[in-house]
């Protein structure tokens, strides 16, 4: 069992990577770190500092949403040892033994205490010391200077007297794909993050560290933060704090101590992230940037309000930070031929086609999992095993559902009407969510007793129309779930088309709609479009 990186590890471990990083971008080398390889031969699963390994079986991994198998081309780790000694612990050296074994090409084994490196390859074994530099491994081309490494470490560092005193939570598992955090008082135990996270993870600390040349505020990731007012030890993947509190860390060798500027979570399948968005909430965090990679949005939280971004739009940075960051940029690299639906299931087609999932999702999952979320700004249905999801109704659309709530409602009969609540049909894997629909006042109350949805066939089904909206799916599920009578508004023609059975029926200004049997009377469709002008 092993400590996570404190500041002082964790600032060579971010020079490591953009140094590394530069020197694969001329080659089909991809540089990570902080995730695991299998070596299922070896019933092994370590998690390097760094690593450096194809650029290919890295895509790979990230379309089957695994982790890399087998060795890489390069691996660092850092050294633990506190004792004096210049060679490495035992448990170290047990790592380096099983790198050579399974045949990884170069491991560097780094000491940023006495600004040392030993690097391991095949039987040979150097060290590297101050205004050094090591050759990068084939077919990696040119060096890394050991001085380049250690920048901005500052000359005194104090090392912690209390090393091996640290809270319980670290170290809680000897599972090497586990990671701890405290959370308000509890252990909570993550899996480390695979390729497809890490990816984003890079993308995100590059962007920021960008963003924070020429402030004073830094970007890091991979280490915890102390939140003493909520008893919580948070480990956010990337985060912004003032260089000062950063460089303070560094020289106590300690973590980072109180809220930082930015958080960053990247989502995980089936991770729920919400009590870690009210810690860093409640602890002053001026931002809070929870990132979905599977659907590609980035919701965002402040003290004030909750944001969702979709591709090809900027999210402001936080003051006094200037500038943005675009949504399309920190999924920068991902493979287009993956298409990542909300279960969490990878899919090889293309993501604007999501009519051959080969997953379906079923009512109980999607119960469970995923309703309601991701929320403000958008609403979600399940489909035919799918999800899909939209925006909420503009004005015009929200105009033209009240008005068939009140022409229904007028006819006071022993039938409910009902606008913006899902339905659940769960032999055919969907949970559509009309824009209104009638029903039984019965089956009202029996689904108020259960606290749970309406799970019978409505007698009524109105759908709206939106701009570019294809409803034919749901029509079709509809009909086969036994919906009598089916309407679908296009406010722009002012037309309703009615769909009864196998029967299709058009209805124009003028003209009266007959409502399905027990329902008596109709409604007219210049009532539907009472007071709706169009732009």
């Amino acid at each position: 069992m092993t400590d996570l990186p404190r500041p002082l590890y964790q600032h060579v471990q971010q020079n490591l990577f953009r140094l590394l990083h530069s020197a694969c971008q001329c080659a089909d080398y991809t540089v990570s770190g902080s995730s695991n390889i299998l070596f299922p031969a070896s019933n092994s699963a370590p998690s390097p500092d760094v690593f450096v390994v194809e650029t290919s079986r890295w895509k790979e991994a990230i379309e089957n949403d695994t982790y890399i198998d087998g060795p890489p081309l390069l691996v660092v780790e850092r050294l633990w040892d506190h004792l004096g000694s210049v060679l490495p612990d035992e448990n170290l050296r047990e790592k380096i033994s099983f790198y050579s074994k399974e045949v990884v090409v170069s491991l560097w084994v780094i000491d940023p205490e006495r600004r040392i490196v030993r690097v391991y390859s095949g039987s040979e074994e150097h060290l590297y010391g101050k205004h050094t530099e090591i050759n990068l491994p084939f077919p990696l081309s040119g060096s890394v200077r050991i001085d380049d490494i250690f920048f901005g470490l500052p000359e005194s560092i104090s090392y912690n007297s209390h090393f091996w005193d640290v809270p319980p939570f670290y170290g809680l598992s000897d599972d090497p794909a586990l990671r701890g955090e405290l959370t308000d008082g509890g252990i909570v135990t993550t899996h480390l993050p695979k390729p497809l996270h890490r990816h984003v993870e890079q993308n995100l600390f590059c962007l920021l560290h960008s963003a924070c040349k020429s402030t004073d505020y830094t970007a890091n990731c991979n280490t915890h933060l102390f939140c003493q007012t909520s008893d919580s030890a948070p480990y956010p993947d990337v985060f912004v704090v003032e260089t000062s509190r950063w460089i303070e860390a560094i020289r106590e060798d300690w973590y980072v101590d109180g809220p930082p500027l930015l958080a960053v979570e990247v989502l995980s399948p089936f991770e729920d992230v919400s009590g870690k968005v009210n810690i860093y909430l409640n602890e002053g965090v001026a931002s809070i940037w929870v990132i979905d990679p599977k659907r590609r949005i980035v919701m965002v939280y402040s003290s004030s309000e909750k944001r969702q971004y979709y591709e090809h739009s900027e999210i402001s940075l936080p003051f006094p930070l200037n500038g943005s960051v675009r949504i399309d940029d920190i999924f920068l690299g991902l493979p287009e031929s993956v298409f990542y639906n909300k279960y969490g299931e990878s899919e090889n087609i293309t993501r604007k086609d999501t009519s051959t999932q080969e997953h379906a999702i079923t009512v109980a999952h999607y119960l469970h999992s995923f309703k309601g979320y991701p929320a403000k700004g958008v609403h979600d249905e399940l489909i035919n095993g799918r999800i899909l999801i939209s925006t909420l109704p503009t004005p015009l659309h929200a105009v033209v559902c009240q008005n068939i709530l009140d022409l229904l409602r007028s006819e006071r009969t022993d039938y409910i009407e009902v606008n913006r609540t899902n339905i659940l049909f769960p032999a055919s894997n969907s949970a559509p969510c009309p824009d209104v629909y009638a029903f039984d006042t019965s089956r009202l109350s029996e689904a108020m007793r259960k606290s749970d949805y309406l799970e019978v066939p409505p007698l009524l089904v109105v759908e709206v129309l939106s701009p570019s909206e294809d409803l034919s799916e749901k029509i079709s599920l509809y009909s086969k779930e036994g919906v009598a009578s089916i309407w679908v508004v296009d406010i722009p023609s002012r037309t309703v088309m009615v769909y009864s059975g196998s029967e299709m029926r058009p209805y124009a200004e003028h003209t009266k709609i007959k409502l399905p049997f027990p329902l008596k009377g109709s409604v007219a469709i210049d009532d539907i479009f009472d007071n709706v002008r169009l732009p």
